[in-house]
C-alpha cells in the first residue's frame, strides 16, 4: 500500500508541475505594451511623411522662402534697416601727397613727394526719400557724413600743412580749346596772381575747402572759371559732400521682391538707364548699386556702379578664403582689366575721352570730375603702366596687400563680409602752349615751318606762364581706402546659414529621420502583429474545455489509499 501511495503522489506532482508550467507560459499579453506600440507606429507615419516631403524639395522651398523674406529689400525684412542706416562702423583713411620742392618743381625739376597720412574719418550714412514702386524697384538718396577720428589718425591732424599742385587753374587750363582763350586765360592768371601750387591744411583740402582767386573772379573774367566750378566759392576733394543727400545723385535699384536674382541691380541713376560720362557701352548702368548683391555668386566676377568713378567696374574672383571662425568667402579683386586701355582690353576703348586714352592702369575721369584732367588709378599706381611714374619721386612701391581693391563675399547669400575700396586720384600736368603757326610774309600756316632759308618764323600765339617749365606727369594728389568689416559674430551666423545651403546637411538629417521612422514603423507593426497573434492563441487556450478540465484535475486531485 505504501508503494502505491508513493506512485499516486508522484503522478499528482507531475501533473501539477505541467499545469503550472503551462499556465506560466500562457499568461495574458499586457495591454499597456500594445498601446505603446500603437502610439509609436502612429508617430512614425507623420515622421516618414514629413521627411519624405522635405527630401522631395519641401525643405528647400521653405528655406528659400525664409531666406528670400530676409534678404529682399522691403520694410520689415532683416536687410532693410541694415541697408537704410548701417550701424556697423565704416572708416575712410585718406593719404595726401605733399610736394616738398614747389619752387624747383616750377622750374622743371621732378616732383618730390611725401605721403602723409592716414587721416581717418568715421563714415555715417542714411538713405533718404526712400520710395518703393510697383515694378519691384526702390529709389533713394544717399546722405553721408564724415567725422574725423583723432585716435585712429595718430599723429596726423586736420591742421597739418600740405603743399600740392593747384587743381583749380589746372582745371581751367584743361578746359581751354582755342589759342585766343589760352592767351586770355594767361592774362587772367597773371592779373589775379594765380599760382602753380597751393598750400593749405589737410582738413581744407579734404572737406572744408580752400579759397582761390580764380573762384572769386569778377564778372569780367567769369568765363574763365573752370566748368563745374562756377558755383563753387571754395575747393576741396569732397567739398559740399558732407551732409549732402543730393550730391551722390538719385538712385533706383531692384528690391529682389520678384526674384532674388535681381536683388540690388541698378535700374536708374539720375532718372536715366545710362550716364553721359563715357561712350556706349561704357556708359551703361551694369551690376548692382554696390551694397546688395544677389545670392548664389559664382567664381567669375561681380560688378557694381559707383558714382565716384561714374562707371561700373568689375571685380574678378581671386581666391577662396576661410577665417579663424571657419567663415568661407570668395574674394573678388580688381585686376588690370578694369583700368586697362584699349591696347590691352579692346572693349575699354569707350573709356577714352575725346579720343584721349589713358595709359593702362588709369581711368580718364575728366568728364566725371568737373572737367579736371583727373586720372584714377589704384594706390601707388598698382597695376599701372610704369610710364605713370615718369618725373615723379617718392612714390612707394606698389603692394597688393595695401593697394588692392577687393570685396570678400559669402557666395551663397551674396553678403559682403569685408570691403576694401582703394582709389588714387591723379592730375595730368604739362606745359600749356597754343598751336604753332608758321608766319611767312603776310601768311600764317598752321604747324611748324619747314626747314629752309625762306621757311618763315615759328609763332605760338598763346601759353600759360605758370606751366611753362613743368615736366609732364600724372601727379598723385591723394589716395584713400574705405574699410567695412562685418562683426565676427554676425559673420559666423551668416556662415552657418550658408553652410546649410551649400552642404547636404539637412538632406542627411531628414534621410536619417526617414530611415529611423520607417524602422520604427516596421518594428512596431511586427510587434503589434505578434501581440495580436499571442492574444488569439491565449483566447483559444482559455476556451479549450480539455485544458480547463486538466487545470481542474491538477488543482483538485484525489489521493488513493
Amino acid at each position: 500500500m505504501m508503494n502505491h501511495d508513493k506512485v499516486v503522489d508522484h503522478t499528482e506532482d507531475s501533473v501539477a508541475d505541467d499545469s503550472t508550467t503551462l499556465l506560466i507560459t500562457r499568461q495574458k499579453p499586457k495591454r499597456k505594451c500594445s498601446c505603446c506600440m500603437i502610439f509609436l507606429m502612429i508617430l512614425s507615419i507623420p515622421l516618414m511623411g514629413g521627411s519624405a516631403f522635405m527630401l522631395a524639395g519641401g525643405f528647400k522651398n521653405i528655406f528659400d522662402a525664409i531666406i528670400k523674406s530676409q534678404l529682399e529689400l522691403k520694410v520689415g525684412s532683416n536687410s532693410y534697416p541694415i541697408w537704410k542706416q548701417p550701424e556697423m562702423p565704416i572708416y575712410t583713411k585718406f593719404y595726401l601727397f605733399n610736394l616738398t620742392n614747389p619752387e624747383s618743381y616750377s622750374q622743371g625739376e621732378n616732383a618730390k613727394l611725401q605721403e602723409i597720412g592716414p587721416y581717418v574719418y568715421r563714415v555715417f550714412s542714411e538713405k533718404e526719400n526712400v520710395t518703393f514702386y510697383s515694378n519691384n524697384t526702390v529709389s533713394y538718396y544717399k546722405n553721408s557724413w564724415w567725422v574725423f577720428n583723432e585716435e585712429l589718425s595718430g599723429a596726423q591732424s586736420e591742421d597739418d600743412v600740405i603743399t600740392v599742385l593747384n587743381p583749380i587753374p589746372l582745371t581751367a587750363a584743361h578746359s581751354i580749346d582755342s589759342d585766343l582763350m589760352l592767351k586770355g586765360l594767361n592774362f587772367a592768371f597773371n592779373a589775379i596772381g594765380e599760382s602753380l601750387t597751393v598750400t593749405s591744411t589737410a582738413g581744407d583740402m579734404l572737406f572744408t575747402g580752400f579759397t582761390d582767386p580764380l573762384l572769386n573772379l569778377t564778372e569780367e573774367f567769369s568765363k574763365f572759371a573752370p566748368p563745374g566750378m562756377k558755383n563753387f566759392d571754395r575747393f576741396a576733394w569732397f567739398y559740399q559732400r558732407n551732409m549732402s543727400a543730393t550730391h551722390d545723385g538719385l538712385w533706383n535699384m531692384h528690391t529682389g521682391q520678384d526674384s532674388l536674382n535681381n536683388l540690388g541691380k541698378m535700374d536708374l541713376w539720375q532718372e536715366k538707364n545710362h550716364t553721359d560720362f563715357f561712350d556706349a557701352p561704357c556708359n551703361e548702368l551694369s551690376g548692382t548699386a554696390g551694397e546688395l548683391f544677389p545670392p548664389g555668386l559664382n567664381k567669375t566676377f561681380i560688378q557694381f556702379y559707383t558714382s565716384d568713378l561714374c562707371m561700373s567696374p568689375k571685380l574678378y574672383f581671386k581666391e577662396e578664403l576661410r577665417d579663424k571662425w571657419g567663415v568661407r568667402t570668395y574674394r573678388y579683386a580688381a585686376d588690370n582689366h578694369t583700368f586697362s586701355n584699349s591696347s590691352v582690353v579692346p572693349e575699354n576703348k569707350c573709356y577714352c575721352v575725346k579720343g584721349n586714352c589713358a595709359p593702362t592702369g588709369m581711368l580718364n575721369a575728366e568728364s566725371c570730375q568737373v572737367g579736371a584732367p583727373a586720372f584714377v588709378s589704384y594706390p601707388h599706381f598698382y597695376l599701372a603702366d610704369p610710364i605713370a611714374l615718369t618725373n615723379l619721386e617718392g612714390i612707394k612701391e606698389p603692394d597688393p596687400n595695401r593697394d588692392m581693391f577687393h570685396i570678400d563675399m559669402i557666395p551663397e547669400l551674396g553678403v559682403p563680409t569685408q570691403v576694401a575700396a582703394r582709389v588714387q586720384i591723379n592730375l595730368r600736368v604739362h606745359p600749356y602752349k597754343g598751336k604753332p603757326f608758321c608766319w611767312k610774309l603776310t601768311t600764317y600756316t598752321p604747324g611748324y615751318c619747314k626747314p629752309g632759308i625762306f621757311s618763315g618764323v615759328n609763332i605760338t600765339l598763346g601759353k600759360l606762364d605758370i606751366y611753362e617749365n613743368v615736366t609732364e606727369s600724372y601727379m598723385p594728389m591723394l589716395w584713400f581706402e574705405t574699410i567695412v568689416a562685418v562683426p565676427e559674430g554676425i559673420a559666423y551666423q551668416l556662415n552657418t546659414v550658408a553652410f546649410i545651403i551649400r552642404t547636404p546637411t539637412m538632406t542627411i538629417v531628414f534621410s536619417v529621420i526617414l530611415v529611423l521612422s520607417f524602422l520604427m514603423f516596421t518594428i512596431t507593426l511586427l510587434k503589434i502583429c505578434k501581440s495580436t497573434e499571442e492574444r488569439s492563441e491565449y483566447d483559444e487556450l482559455i476556451s479549450d474545455d480539455s485544458l480547463q478540465e486538466q487545470c481542474t484535475s491538477s488543482n483538485y486531485g484525489v489521493y488513493q489509499t
